[in-house]
Formats: structure tokens, sequence, C-alpha cells
């Protein structure tokens, strides 16, 4: 392999990046490396240990294969979200595009004070340093309704599927066609995920509002979706949450409908670009062309965006998207083939 095609191979590999840290802390110093350029690696491993003011953090590999490269040197201070290695997993899926974020840090439970702190400090950092817009649509359900009442009626077994099934699924598939949604703003910039982890907001005791992800939203079906939903659900509100669970999401989706709020107008959990709200769905009066008033089955969907990284224009393109998907549900029980990439890695058409 030539010396460039090395490099544009490598370039493909999954990305372990510096992991978020305690409070707001925004840099913090790479001091070891415990594991080195042809050592192999399992999911759970701990490749390397960073300092900050909040003290040490172990950095833990989401993924088996070989690390291949690191990225950046000991004793190196570095911003949150900095790539620093690559590993070769050995699997197509993932040598076909850079931009997965392959990291783990230190697993531990977190208490509700944890939760609260970090989800504060989350929130002021999210006010002071992302410049946000926020778009808003209303969305017909009238065949999203029937579907699911379709879908219901032919289960055997199990709980019946509830709607923010549809909703977190049209979001992971919709946000395949708008990367710049999906991903993750540093010190360096956009870094866009190929992996797409949706966060799903639950509310917890004291008024906390947690977002743990369903990994892989995008290739899971409904029914593993909601399943997914319902354990960190559980997970959240018994306190076994782990870290790298609330550190993982590219993209975080607030689906409110249990509380009865009309609409969501949400904050970006930073270092993430984007965040969709879903209000309750409910039956209002929808003029047709012809004059005549009907009552539909609706529902209020928001997108609070990053100016550094997307627009008014795109995001109300996204917003689209995500109706038409929950317009016409067969397409969210689809397979859907990869997406084309053009050479500098970006989606075409987009």
């Amino acid at each position: 392999m030539s010396r460039t095609r090395d490099l544009q191979w490598s370039l493909t590999l999954p990305t372990v990046r510096m992991p978020p840290l305690a409070s707001d802390l925004e840099t913090g110093k790479l001091v070891r490396w415990l594991k080195q350029p042809g050592d192999m690696v399992s999911e759970g491993d701990i490749i390397a240990v960073v300092d900050s003011a909040a003290g040490p953090t172990d950095v833990f590999a989401s993924h088996d294969g070989v690390l291949i490269q690191h990225l950046v040197q000991e004793n190196t201070r570095i911003p949150v979200g900095t790539p620093l290695a690559r590993i070769d997993t050995g699997e197509p899926e993932h040598n076909a595009a850079p931009g997965d974020v392959s990291v783990f840090v230190a697993s531990a439970r977190l208490s509700v004070a944890e939760l609260s702190h970090n989800a504060a400090s989350a929130l002021a950092r999210s006010q002071k340093e992302i410049p946000h817009y926020h778009l808003g649509t209303r969305i017909t359900l009238r065949r999203a309704g029937r579907w699911l009442d379709d879908f219901n009626s032919r289960r055997t077994s199990g709980e019946a599927l509830p709607m923010s099934a549809l909703f977190l699924k049209a979001v992971a598939v919709a946000v395949e066609d708008f990367p710049r949604f999906n991903g993750f703003h540093t010190g360096k910039g956009f870094e866009p995920s190929e992996d797409v982890h949706v966060g799903v907001s639950i509310a917890i005791s004291g008024g906390i509002t947690v977002a743990p992800a369903i990994h892989h939203s995008n290739r899971k079906s409904l029914v593993e979706i909601s399943a997914d939903h319902r354990e960190l659900v559980q997970q959240a509100r018994s306190g076994n949450l782990e870290k790298y669970q609330l550190e993982d999401p590219t993209i975080t989706v607030a689906c409110l409908g249990e509380r009865g709020v009309a609409s969501v107008h949400g904050l970006i959990f930073p270092p993430q670009v984007a965040m969709v709200g879903f209000g309750t769905p409910h039956l209002a009066p929808i003029a047709r062309a012809d004059g005549s008033i009907v009552t539909e089955l609706i529902v209020d969907a928001s997108l609070a965006g990053d100016h550094r990284v997307s627009g008014p224009h795109r995001g109300s393109r996204f917003l689209n998207r995500i109706a038409s998907l929950l317009q016409n549900p067969e397409e969210l029980c689809a397979s859907r083939p990869p997406a084309k990439r053009s050479a500098s890695g970006q989606i075409r058409g987009v």
C-alpha cells in the first residue's frame, strides 16, 4: 500500500476522541498512553489517561481491534473532542468514511447529585458558548397514527409500540441525510459522526433531565428502539446510568408527550450541535386547500441548531425530512443503503 493510500485508509478508521470532562472544563492533558500502536484492544480496555483540574480520567475503547495510530503525544494539553487515536476494527462498515466517534470514559454510575451538577454545567456552557437558532413546524400524524394502531393490533407479545419510537427513528434516519446535525463542535471546529447515537431526554427525580444514548439508532428497528428507551428510563430513574451513556449521544431528542406540553424549545447539549423536540400529539383543526376544516392528529416539532455548523435554511430542510418520514411511516421500517459520499466525505446532495 502506498503512503498516500495508507493515509487515506487510516483516515477511515474509528477515531478515539478526548472525552468530556467534569463540570464545564474544556481542556485536559493526555498524561499517559497505556496502549501502543499495534496493540490489540477490546471494548472496555483503558487505552490512555487524561488529567484535568477535576482529576484523572481513564479513556476506554468501545471497539475491538488493533490500535493503529496515536494522534496526540503524551503531556499535550488538548480541547475536549480532539482526536486521540485510531483503531482498526477489521469491519468493512468501519472502513467506509471518517468521523466515527469511539470514546468511552471511566465507567461509573452517577448519583443524582452528580447528574444534577453535570446537567446544570452543560446547560450553562450551552447558553454561553453556542449561538442557537430555533425552528418549529407542525406535523400531521394521521398516517403515522393509523400505521401505529395497525402495527400494535397485530402484535402478539410485548408492550405496545409508542409514538415516541417513531419520533426517535425518524430523527435517526433523517440525520443520515443531514450529517451537519450529527456530531460535535470542538476546539478544531465541527467533527461529524459516522455513527448515529440519539440521546433521549429523560426526566428523573428533582426536576433533572438527562439524555443517555440509544446507540446506532438508525440501524435499529422500532421495537428495538422502544425497548432501549424503556431500559434507559429504568436505568436513569434507578440511578444505574453509566458515564459513557451520557457522553455518547451525537444528537438529542426530547419527547415530552407524557408531560402534556404543546411544544419543546430546548438547549443543545455541548459538544453536540442540534436538539430536536416533540410536544404532545393532539387533535387540532386543520384548514384544507379547498377551504374545508378537518380535525387531524398533529405534533409540534422543533429544532435547536448551532449557527457555527448549520443555518435555518438547512435546518428547515432537516425538519421537513423528519416530517416526511412521519407522514410515510413505512419508510421507518425499510432497510436503508449506506449514504453516498463524495471523496471529501460529504453526503452528496445535502
